[in-house]
């Protein structure tokens, strides 16, 4: 993968190593995603896409060009990469399901849907307070800062594709797909249980967020 990066500010204002920490994660997404495709993210200091953050929110993204797509498509384009998981898929939609499969344009790029090009694919911004963050690379940062690195991982990989549109009605995302609440039994709510599985919610790989538990927060 080609992971692009434009600085809404000029980046000899940004602090130190707030650079280098995203040329990090840059580097390491392009060595672990092998897609040959190009991902563009726009990034801001303090703001996103030129509007101020959360008040409490240490990053924030936004995927763009977030598209409905064929279930059939993506189904058999995951089958043809041997995806983990996509051996259950089933050939027809899965039951329950909440109505329409959208996708983002960094996630359909790299499964062949859309053509490769070097459009923006999504914004993220980044939280301005003086002594929010340690920028500091591969090293736990001191109690009362946070790892920026950490924040950038999770905001770079949910415009790649790692959000849930569950929290939207008649819309789900592929992600969604695997997520359950029991072995055989896909899960297309925002409630508990929610796990992830690749091989039919036999085996729990990890919880997600659910609201009925108070995980107001991402649901990916």
């Amino acid at each position: 993968m080609k992971l692009i990066v434009e600085y809404d500010q000029n980046q000899n204002s940004l602090p130190s190593g707030f650079v280098n920490a995203i040329n990090y994660v840059v580097n390491y997404y392009d060595t672990v995603f092998t897609a040959n495709v190009t991902v563009t993210i726009d990034v801001g200091y303090g703001e996103i896409d030129g509007q101020r953050l959360e008040s409490d929110a240490l990053g924030e993204s936004e995927q763009i060009n977030v598209n409905p797509v064929s279930y059939s498509a993506v189904r058999n384009a995951l089958i043809a990469e041997n995806a983990p998981g996509s051996s259950t898929l089933p050939a027809q939609p899965p039951p329950g399901n909440p109505g329409v499969l959208y996708m983002a344009s960094s996630e359909e790029k790299a499964l062949g849907l859309i053509g490769n090009n070097n459009n923006i694919d999504g914004y993220a911004g980044f939280d301005s307070t003086p002594g929010t963050f340690s920028y500091a690379i591969n090293s736990a940062p001191p109690g009362n800062q946070y790892y920026f690195v950490g924040v950038v991982e999770h905001e770079f990989s949910e415009i790649m594709g790692r959000t849930s549109y569950l929290n939207y009605t008649g819309t789900y995302s592929l992600m969604d797909l695997f997520r359950y609440s029991g072995p055989n039994s896909r899960q297309f709510t925002t409630g508990a249980a929610s796990y992830f599985s690749i091989n039919n919610g036999a085996t729990n790989l990890d919880n997600w967020n659910n609201f009925r538990t108070g995980n107001n927060g991402d649901l990916g």
